[in-house]
């Protein structure tokens, strides 16, 4: 059974002297230390820990749910429909972020850390593929559509979570809101800039949204701080959480 012990370096009420000793007794080779250089109360309260260490506590107990993350299920629509390898990661990068990894038969297609979210998910794997993705829920159930070469394939994935399928409706929610918007309806966005962000590939507010912000500055040669304020805004209007 994985086991997780949270320590706060300078705790004087449970000190990690006296904590640690407890990993040698629990009887499990799956054994995750999180220390942090903080306070009994700081572990709790403070901005730091809130920052820095429950986002990996939360990103650990979703190693541990055993139900597919968002990024395989549209995974394994487009696996069935391709007839890719599509692999996640949720071990390597930040807390918010997926590894993951597209090959065939001939070797890697495609692999990055991408924002752990369903927009920049379904932006990955379209522009890897070149593809274009649409889901859809039921009850219980998600359908994942893939329109590549003039031909349409459908898989329907069965008895998926409650969880990944809440995520995938407030993706298509996201999507229904993104396509009210323009470019230049970003604050800083003229008729100019958003020529520009066209030229580079970024046609719409999901695209500018999941962008890396360093390669679109450099691209079409503006500042990155400038580039961020657009990607920040546009995950904003279109409810991506980074």
């Amino acid at each position: 059974m994985p086991v997780l012990q949270i320590l706060a370096q300078y705790d004087h009420l449970v000190p990690p002297a006296a904590s640690k000793p407890f990993n040698d007794l629990v009887g499990s080779d799956e054994v995750t230390t999180i220390e942090y250089p903080t306070g009994h109360v700081g572990l709790a309260m403070s901005a730091n820990a809130h920052r820095d260490v429950w986002p990996e506590v939360a990103h650990w107990f979703r190693e541990q749910i055993p139900h597919p993350t968002l990024a395989d299920v549209i995974g394994e629509g487009a696996e069935q429909a391709l007839g890719v390898d599509i692999e996640t990661d949720l071990t390597t990068g930040e807390a918010d972020e997926i590894e993951i990894g597209i090959a065939d038969e001939s070797g890697d297609i495609a692999r990055a850390l991408v924002a752990d979210s369903p927009a920049a998910i379904e932006q990955f794997i379209e522009d890897a593929l070149d593809v274009e993705i649409s889901v859809e829920t039921a009850d219980t159930e998600i359908t994942v559509t893939v329109d590549t070469d003039g031909r349409t394939e459908e898989t329907v994935l069965e008895n998926v979570g409650e969880a990944i399928r809440s995520e995938v409706v407030d993706a298509i929610t996201g999507e229904a809101i993104a396509t009210a918007y323009d470019l230049t309806d970003i604050d800083g966005v003229g008729p100019t800039y958003a020529e520009k962000l066209r030229n580079a590939g970024i046609d719409s507010l999901t695209a500018l949204a999941t962008a890396d912000p360093t390669a679109v500055a450099e691209q079409i040669q503006v500042s990155e701080e400038l580039v961020r304020e657009w990607t920040d805004e546009a995950q904003a209007l279109e409810g991506i959480n980074r």
